[in-house]
C-alpha cells in the first residue's frame, strides 16, 4: 500500500506530463504572422491637400493660374508669344467665358469655356509647350451641338483653315499652331473672329 506522500508525487508527475509543451521560436513567429494577417489594415486619415493630390495625381501647387502661367511664358522672353496669349485671355474675359487652368507640371494650359445645357464648349487651349507656346484646337472634345456632328466639325475646320498660319487636316483631333506663327502671319484677329462665330453657334444651338 502506497503512502499519501507517494500518491501526491505520482499526481504531481502526471500533471507535469499532461501540461502542453512550450512553443518553439518558429511556432511563435507563425502565430505572430497569422495575427498580423488577420488584423484589418487601417489607412491613416488624409488631409484635404493629400486628397487633392490623390485625385488628379499632381500637388495643388502645380495648378496654374493667370499670374504663374504668364510669368512662366514671360521668362522665355518672346514678346510675340506673350502678346498673342494675353490677347486671347483678354478676349475670353471680355466675353464672360470661364477660364479653366491646367495642372501640368511644366506644360501648363488654359481653356476658355462657355457653359451650355449640353455641356461645356472649349474650342481651343492655349499651351505653354516645352519650347514654344501654341494654340491647340480641341476638336476631340467637340461634343455639343452643332459641332458634335461631322458636318459641324467640318464647318469649324473650314473656317479655322482660313486663318493665316492655320492648316488643319480633316482627320485631326488636336491640331495646333504656334503663337509666334499667328503673330507673324497676322492670324490673331481672324482666329478670334472664328472663335466668336463658333461660340455664337454653340449658344444658339442651346435653345433649339
Amino acid at each position: 500500500r502506497r503512502s499519501a506522500d507517494a500518491d501526491d508525487g505520482f499526481l504531481q508527475e502526471l500533471r507535469i506530463d499532461l501540461s502542453p509543451p512550450e512553443p518553439t521560436a518558429d511556432e511563435l513567429r507563425q502565430r505572430e504572422l497569422r495575427r498580423v494577417r488577420a488584423e484589418p489594415s487601417v489607412e491613416p486619415e488624409k488631409s484635404p491637400q493629400q486628397r487633392h493630390e490623390q485625385s488628379d495625381g499632381l500637388p495643388a501647387a502645380k495648378r496654374w493660374n493667370a499670374a504663374t502661367w504668364f510669368a512662366r511664358l514671360a521668362e522665355r522672353g518672346v514678346a510675340e508669344e506673350s502678346d498673342v496669349a494675353r490677347a486671347i485671355y483678354d478676349w475670353a474675359n471680355e466675353r464672360g467665358l470661364r477660364i479653366e487652368w491646367g495642372a501640368g507640371a511644366t506644360d501648363g494650359a488654359f481653356r476658355p469655356k462657355v457653359d451650355l445645357a449640353a455641356g461645356a464648349f472649349a474650342p481651343i487651349a492655349v499651351c505653354l509647350g516645352f519650347k514654344n507656346a501654341y494654340v491647340q484646337f480641341q476638336l476631340g472634345y467637340f461634343n455639343v451641338p452643332p459641332f458634335d456632328t461631322d458636318v459641324g466639325k467640318t464647318q469649324f475646320v473650314e473656317r479655322a483653315n482660313s486663318v493665316p498660319g492655320v492648316a488643319i487636316k480633316d482627320d485631326a483631333k488636336w491640331p495646333s499652331v504656334p503663337l509666334v506663327q499667328l503673330a507673324r502671319e497676322g492670324g490673331l484677329e481672324p482666329l478670334l473672329a472664328v472663335l466668336d462665330w463658333a461660340i455664337e453657334r454653340a449658344q444658339g444651338a442651346r435653345s433649339t
